[in-house]
């Protein structure tokens, strides 16, 4: 847990931010811990208009609260806030603290958050003097965005890996990759990014003492500042057309620019920045004997880093105040103060500083008559500018490495686009003989379906046709049976006539006879003749009977 520490002595949030105090406490009790907390960071971000000091103090103090309610949204943007002001202050180790446990809780490995991370501890170590661990994230992050074609990562990776190269000394580098830096920054149309670069360039070309080349381009990062408005990094180029204008011995231009850019730089409370514009100011004035100006802006920027984790800038700081002590005559002190100065390069394995302080040590022990004293210097300056050199030699095989690495990525990336592009044949081809086989099959499916449609309906039409044929020989036999019946009754009915014609003329004749017989059997009262007329009508009788 980070703890609130502050240069004003200061620990209680209730102190430092009393009135903000007292409204997160009346949100927290009347509202909600989360509303609270979003009052904190909305001021935490305010507090960046006026001094990175109190921007952390806000910060830590929300963090605090943050961890303390276990709101883990919160704590994060905290801790991304927190990693970048503790760089840009000078203080390393806890940049390096709070990256390392924003990886830990909050990153995962696939997230592009990561990159970002790379790039941000490849910074701090730079800053912090450790250029083998910063090499280490600038590679990384310049590869991982080169090879993904991440234009606007790729700038910022080739800003970074031009920033190593200057720290080391390789100048031809460091103007190759800032000069990547800003193509791309101008193919973007990113502001900001072409004014960080051609600061670089313009602080690179300072360092090689070509002045026109560097004022050039700091010039054009000046106007774009001011056509932007962009004030919160113009103390930048102020100071670094100061030193251009001290080295052309403009030294009065050159305090002027100085004072120009610490206007900005007050407010923002950037102390590396800071010490930076006091060290041009001493130099400025050194050069024209003014010590006891030199004096004062020098104890000025020891005092912040006293406070500031801060080793090449110390160095060059201590360098300055050694030559001043020399030229008050104050030899010890300068001795002291070089020698002490040489033990801090030597821990921390400057050696690009030690070759100058061995120079210098030799110098002034071979003016003291010690001999001695000044052959070891010139030993270990010389072996100094070896190891340099051997460091140079190191950078630039790293340099080739990069190269050779980003080349066989590229090489990876040409065989996976071509398999890429044969799979897409064979994909796009494969795909041509689905849809044929598509279209045989639903044209095959469509035949079927058409054939048994035409089946089933041939198989009706049978049936149809083999019904119609049942109900036409039924209707025939129905005919038939009709013409049989209307034969057996026509038949019936001849017989009926037949019956009828023989009972009516031959039956109804008989007993009409027999009839008249018998009449006249009662009409002749007894007489004689009635024996053959009743014989004649009992035969009548028996006629009727068959």
């Amino acid at each position: 847990m980070l703890l609130i520490k502050t240069v004003l002595g200061q620990d209680s949030p209730a102190e430092i931010f009393s009135d903000q105090f007292k409204t997160y406490q009346e949100l927290a009790e009347k509202q909600a811990i989360d509303s609270a907390l979003h009052y904190l960071l909305d001021f935490s971000q305010k507090m960046q208009r006026s001094s990175v000091d109190t921007c952390i103090m806000a910060y830590e103090w929300t963090l605090l609260e943050a961890e303390k309610h276990e709101k883990p949204s919160v704590v994060h943007d905290c801790l991304e806030a927190l990693r970048f002001l503790y760089r840009i202050s000078g203080q390393f180790e806890k940049g390096h603290l709070t990256a390392q446990r924003e990886i830990r809780e909050f990153i995962r490995p696939d997230d592009t958050t990561a990159r970002d991370i790379d790039s941000y501890l490849g910074l701090l170590y730079l800053d912090w003097g450790k250029y083998d661990s910063a090499q280490v994230y600038f590679k990384k992050y310049y590869l991982e965005n080169k090879i993904a074609g991440h234009l606007r990562q790729t700038g910022i990776a080739a800003n970074n890996v031009g920033l190593l190269y200057s720290k080391i000394g390789e100048f031809e580098f460091a103007i190759k990759y800032y000069s990547e830096a800003l193509e791309l920054a101008e193919e973007l149309n990113d502001t900001l990014a072409t004014i960080y670069a051609l600061h670089n360039l313009g602080g690179m070309f300072l360092r090689m003492q070509f002045d026109v080349e560097a004022e050039k381009y700091l010039l054009r990062a000046e106007s774009l500042c001011e056509q932007s408005d962009i004030e919160s990094i113009l103390y930048r180029t102020k100071i670094l057309l100061a030193e251009v204008y001290k080295n052309r011995g403009s030294y009065e231009r050159a305090i002027k620019m100085c004072h120009e850019g610490l206007s900005y730089l007050r407010p923002l409370q950037i102390y590396p920045r800071m010490v930076e514009a006091y060290r041009v100011l001493a130099e400025s004035y050194l050069a024209q004997g003014q010590l006891d100006s030199t004096q004062i802006y020098l104890e000025k920027a020891k005092s912040i880093l006293s406070h500031v984790d801060q080793v090449d800038l110390r160095l060059k700081v201590n360098q300055n105040l050694a030559r001043l002590y020399q030229a008050l005559g104050k030899t010890d002190d300068a001795v002291a103060l070089m020698e002490s100065t040489m033990r801090e390069a030597e821990l921390h394995h400057r050696n690009s500083f030690l070759a100058d302080i061995y120079h210098w040590l030799a110098g002034f022990y071979q003016q003291m008559e010690g001999w001695q004293e000044s052959s070891a210097m010139s030993i270990k300056a010389s072996e100094s500018r070896i190891a340099w050199e051997s460091k140079r030699q190191s950078h630039q095989i790293y340099e080739m490495q990069t190269g050779l690495d980003l080349m066989h990525k590229n090489q990876e990336i040409a065989v996976l686009q071509a398999v890429q592009l044969e799979q897409a044949k064979q994909v796009k081809l494969q795909r041509k003989l689905n849809i044929a086989l598509i279209t045989i099959l639903v044209g095959a499916l469509c035949f079927l379906g058409f054939t048994w449609s035409s089946l089933q309906k041939s198989k009706i039409i049978a049936e149809q046709q083999e019904n119609l044929h049942q109900q036409e020989i039924k209707m025939k036999d129905q005919e038939r049976n009709l013409s049989v019946v209307k034969a057996l009754v026509e038949g019936q009915e001849t017989e009926r006539k037949r019956i009828a014609t023989e009972l009516h003329d031959g039956l109804g004749t008989l007993l009409a006879g027999i009839r008249l017989k018998l009449q006249s059997v009662l009409a002749s009262n007894g007489e004689d003749n009635n024996a053959t007329a009743i014989a004649t009508a009992e035969r009548q009788m028996s006629d009727a009977y068959e």
